[in-house]
């Protein structure tokens, strides 16, 4: 068992958004503002507290934060969300006051209002934000432009002493803009940064001037890898700098294990508006589900059919894909399970196994061997 641990239950308590991000995984239900069920959340919090135990039981340094999604988790009545955070002191106790179970909520940041801003901070809740750099794809419901107003917000967060964490899509839309897209962040004080790879989505997204080829997306990476190295890697920059380390270890052959759901317990679980629970490549396929947390203990879950199905699927998957990658046992394994993305690289990451090996080839030929690495190590330690 590796010495830490951490799960990430992805919930969506409402899909309503009062945006229309044209490349949106949720797009035919951005309308919608049907929620959870006060029911149902407590249901899924007795759920979180019971796996967090049983993972502890394991493993002592365990942690669990509960991303809020949607939609906009801002435009949740005030009062569905403090009824959540009842539920949470009753149900978590000491897990949540040491810090064992948090919370993280992903924005759009394009409305919120006092009242929100004050129950953020007031639960020390962390906070994600969406934001592209690049206008034309992440408007508001009347078609307006939305980056401007984001940095209001965010300068008002910042007010209240919380520094919110950035996700960039990477898409048509940022592809040929990626160095603007970084400088942008380093520039305006940000901290870290995530590139995310467009991914398959609902065929009915308005798609037109968005959509971005494998090759193009790897490409951009290559070119930011660069470009984030000679610009003095001035922000922490997912997922780049886990290619960096997963090609550091390569060289040096410091091999460990890769991460296995069955051994090390659930990274990322999914979990539906109606309580249905989905690893992220199965999202949100009714026939891959692997039960329902608002209705059933996890235990009976995390022994299912349905759930050992799923562990099956991972197995072929990790033997089709990482079996014949000269960066398993590296690379954690992780970018196997992404949701889905269209086209194949030898049946392997379409994305994450290009930009591995730019990065390998370019430390060789900067003359950065095993040698010379250890030396650098030696010297930065």
């Amino acid at each position: 068992m590796p010495n830490t641990h951490h799960t990430v239950w992805v919930v969506s308590p409402s899909k309503l958004c009062n945006l229309r991000c044209s490349y949106c995984y949720e797009w035919g239900e951005l309308g919608n503002p049907a929620r959870m069920a006060p029911s149902a959340l407590h249901q899924l919090l007795v759920n979180v507290r019971d796996y967090h135990r049983e993972l502890a039981d394991r493993n002592p340094r365990v942690t669990t934060n509960i991303s809020w999604l949607g939609g906009e988790p801002m435009l949740l009545p005030l009062d569905y969300l403090e009824e959540i955070m009842r539920m949470e002191h009753e149900i978590f106790g000491d897990l949540l006051a040491t810090g064992r179970i948090y919370n993280v909520v992903q924005s759009n940041l394009y409305k919120l209002d006092d009242a929100h801003l004050d129950f953020i901070a007031r639960h020390v809740w962390k906070l994600g934000i969406s934001l592209d750099v690049m206008p034309g794809v992440r408007r508001s419901l009347n078609g307006r432009a939305t980056e401007a107003r984001v940095m209001e917000n965010v300068a008002r967060v910042r007010a209240r002493g919380i520094q919110p964490d950035p996700i960039a899509v990477l898409a048509g839309h940022t592809v040929g803009h990626l160095r603007e897209v970084y400088d942008f962040f380093a520039a305006n004080g940000f901290t870290r940064l995530r590139i995310l790879p467009l991914f398959s989505g609902p065929p009915d997204r308005p798609l037109a001037g968005v959509l971005a080829t494998n090759d193009a997306m790897a490409d951009a990476l290559c070119d930011l890898f660069l470009h984030w190295l000679r610009t003095g890697s001035r922000l922490t920059l997912d997922p780049i700098a886990d290619y960096l380390a997963s090609v550091t270890r390569k060289i040096l052959d410091l091999p460990s294990p890769m991460y296995d759901r069955t051994r090390d317990g659930e990274a990322v679980l999914v979990i539906n508006t109606n309580g249905d629970a989905y690893q992220v490549i199965d999202a949100y396929e009714p026939d891959l589900a692997m039960g329902n947390v608002a209705t059933t203990p996890i235990a009976e879950i995390m022994t299912s059919e349905a759930t050992l199905r799923s562990r099956r699927r991972d197995a072929e998957r990790v033997g089709a894909m990482c079996g014949p990658c000269s960066y398993a046992g590296y690379c954690s394994g992780a970018p196997a399970f992404e949701s889905p993305r269209e086209g194949t690289d030898e049946g392997r990451c379409q994305i994450h196994h290009r930009v591995h090996r730019f990065i390998e080839r370019y430390l060789r030929d900067a003359g950065l061997d095993a040698p010379a690495l250890r030396r650098l190590l030696e010297v930065r330690a």
